[in-house]
This record gives C-alpha cells, structure tokens and sequence, in this order.
C-alpha cells in the first residue's frame, strides 16, 4: 500500500490535472452559451431583413397598380372629355328620375330637364336623349359611346338644383343583379353642414380623383365638370377603373420568396373586412380566411398587427409573436414585417419563422457539445494517465527511499 506521502503526491498530481481540465469545460460551456445567443439573435436579424425586403417588394407592386389605375382613369376621362366637348346640353322637355338618398335610404321622384348627347355618325349629327335605363343590354346615349371607345367604368351626373346636389343619371356600371347602377344621389352639403369635396372642385371647375375601398380590390375614380356648349357646368363625368378581383395581385405576392414556412398577405385596415385576408399565399390561411389570431398567450396579434402597422403611418415594422400550434399547446416563434399601404388603407406583411434560421446555430450548437463530450474523455483519459504515472513515480520514488534508508541504518550498525 502507498504510505501517506505518497497519497498526498498523487492527490496534489491529481488536482494539477484536474484544475485546468475544468477551467476548460466551463470555458467551453460559457462559450456553448454566447454562440447559442449570437446565433439566436442572427436568426431573428436574418428573418428580418428577408421580411422587410418581401413586404417592401409586395408594396412596390400594389404602388405600381395604385399609379396603373390612376393613369388608367385619368386617360379615359380625357377620351370622355374630348368625346363630349360641345355636344352636351340640356333640354326643355323634363324627365322623371327615381333618386336614392343614401343618408336616409329612402327614394322620391325628381324631374329634370333632359341630357342631350350630340353623337357624330356617318350620317350627321343625332341627338340622343339620356332616360333612365337599368339594362345593361339597352343601350345609353353617351355612356355606352364612351365606354366602347375608351372602356373602363364611367358614370354622368347631372345638377339638379341651385345648391348643385348631383344625380347619376347613366352608368355602365352594373350592380349583383346585372343592372346598371343609376339615381344615385350626391348631395353638395350634406345634412352635418361639410361640403361634399368631389362637387365642390367639380364646381371650381376642377378635377377630382380618390381611391374606392368599398372592395378587396381599390380602384381609381376621377370626377370632372360636365359642361354645356355655352362652358356651364351641368354636371360632372366620373371615369374610373373597372373593379377586379385580387387574384392578380395574390399571383404577384405568391411569386415573392421568403423562405419554406413564410407568407404574403395583406389586410384591411379600418376592419371593414372583419380581420379577415384581402391576399394570402399559403393556403391554410386561404382556408381559414379569418385573421383573428391570438397568439399561445391570449395576446390579440390580429388587431395589434393592424393597430402598430397604421400608427407607424407607411414605416416598415416589426411584430413578434407565437403562433399557436394545432394542438393547442405547443407555439412557434413568428415574425412579420409590416407596412401600411395608406392609398388602400391595407397592411401588407411578410412572416416567415425564424426556427428557418436557427439550422446554422443547431449546428454550431452541435460542434460544441461534440466538443465538450471530447474535452470530457480527454479529461478523464489525462486523470487515469496521470494518476497511472503518479502512482508508478511514488512506488519507485517509494521503493528508492526504502533502500536508502536500509544501506543508511546497515553502515550505523556496521554491518
């Protein structure tokens, strides 16, 4: 057996060994958790600029369609305007319209003197009357001509007092009964006393363009001064865009990469939609349809979403939060850039997960538990082998002392 001093020579080679050896593994583990975090926050920083560069495309497109429907209307309404130069006026024969006041949804009678159309033709000029007519199959002076030449949606307006209240009196607009869409009444001054803004620049002898958000698909609406032979402002022309669907633009948005789990949408912002897709390009969110998302925690994610968009008032941000799983348990980290698109009153978004990211931190991650279960066999293989030398040392350094102090006590002894 080993005497005292040697125990104590192999403790103290023991403790040599084994201070550095775990100086190293906490040094490895502190350094396992900063990669850990710096990979994590790389992830997110990742996700980030791949959103904000897919919900800055997908409002560069709705951008260009909002500035394709503006020209769009405004070229027609030239056609219009050139069309009808000298060759409106009015009529002393009066004709009776139904008119539907939207601020009390009631309908009364009116009778106005007649809107006559002067249409050039092979044969001369034809005078042509405008009467009420709700069949799209029937033809109407002048609005029909326009729309067959310039196409698009138009409506004419006519004045119907001294305070310039504006009736529509023919469309080729049609409504879900495929009926064209007339009596319309616009008051100039509504019953609050505000000045309706289209009528008031009409009369300023100006043009008025805004954006219809009545749909999921905006269109543009430009208003302009009908005038008589003599420049008397009879009414007003209206040229706007035909109303379409969103599938285009759903085409264009699903065309935007962002990566294996992200996707395109786009809202409402006012909620006329009831927190519900305009544009979704993954189609579990197509069939759901609502937007009325909480996230694992309760938190309202649909309607904070919309809320920050809006009040960064068209600056890109950020929204964080965990998405619920399907059974109701477990969540996942979701990241969407958000913009909001004022023209439309829409938020365009881009999410995508950051999990999509954290493969390279997994790996890393990987290397150094690799690492530290090496540096633990290095370890112990460095204590047995040190402990194994330690031992045969203090056995021979043993054995040499023993034999010392035997010659030693031998000469004493004379022997």
């Amino acid at each position: 057996m080993l005497k005292n001093g040697n125990s104590k020579i192999i403790l103290s080679s023991i403790v040599t060994v084994l201070i550095p050896v775990i100086f190293m593994l906490t040094l490895i583990s502190l350094e396992k958790s900063d990669i850990s975090r710096t990979a994590a926050a790389e992830a997110i920083e990742q996700s980030k600029r791949h959103a904000l560069c897919a919900a800055q495309t997908a409002y560069s497109l709705c951008e260009n369609r909002s500035e394709l429907l503006e020209k769009l209307s405004q070229a027609n309404l030239n056609v219009a305007l050139q069309m009808i130069e000298n060759r409106v006026f009015l009529d002393s024969a009066l004709i009776e319209w139904k008119i539907f006041e939207f601020s009390n949804s009631k309908e009364r009678s009116i009778r106005l003197p007649g809107l006559i159309y002067v249409k050039a033709s092979d044969n001369g000029n034809i005078k042509t009357t405008i009467s009420p007519n709700y069949e799209k199959s029937v033809y109407t002076p002048l609005i029909d001509d326009i729309a067959n030449l310039a196409g698009g949606a138009f409506a004419i307006f006519q004045k119907t007092n001294e305070s310039a209240d504006m009736l529509m009196i023919a469309s080729n607009i049609t409504d879900s009964n495929a009926k064209r869409i007339i009596g319309s009444y616009i008051k100039a001054v509504d019953d609050n006393g505000i000045r309706n803004k289209i009528i008031e620049a009409v009369l300023a002898g100006k043009q008025y363009s805004e954006k219809v958000l009545d749909s999921d698909a905006p269109r543009s609406e430009i208003y302009a001064p009908l005038k008589d032979g003599a420049g008397n402002i009879i009414g007003m022309i209206c040229s706007g865009t035909v109303p379409e669907s969103s599938d285009g633009l759903k085409k264009a948005f699903s065309k935007i990469s962002i990566g294996k789990t992200g996707r395109m949408f786009a809202l409402a912002g006012n909620g006329r939609a009831g927190l519900r897709y305009i544009i979704a390009t993954q189609s579990d969110s197509d069939a759901a349809d609502s937007f009325d998302v909480t996230d694992i925690t309760g938190r309202p994610a649909g309607v904070e979403i919309i809320e920050s968009a809006k009040k960064a008032g068209g600056e890109p941000i950020f929204y964080k939060y965990n998405q619920r799983g399907t059974d109701g348990e477990t969540s996942q980290l979701r990241l969407a850039s958000l913009i909001y698109f004022k023209k439309w009153d829409w938020i365009i978004g881009a999410e995508i997960s950051p999990g999509e990211f954290m493969r390279a931190s997994d790996a890393i991650n990987a290397s150094v538990d690799k690492l530290s279960l090496n540096s633990i066999y290095a370890a112990v293989f460095s204590i047995a082998l040190s402990l194994l030398v330690t031992i045969i040392i203090a056995r021979k350094t043993s054995e040499s002392v023993a034999e010392i102090s035997s010659n030693s006590i031998a000469d004493d002894q004379g022997i």
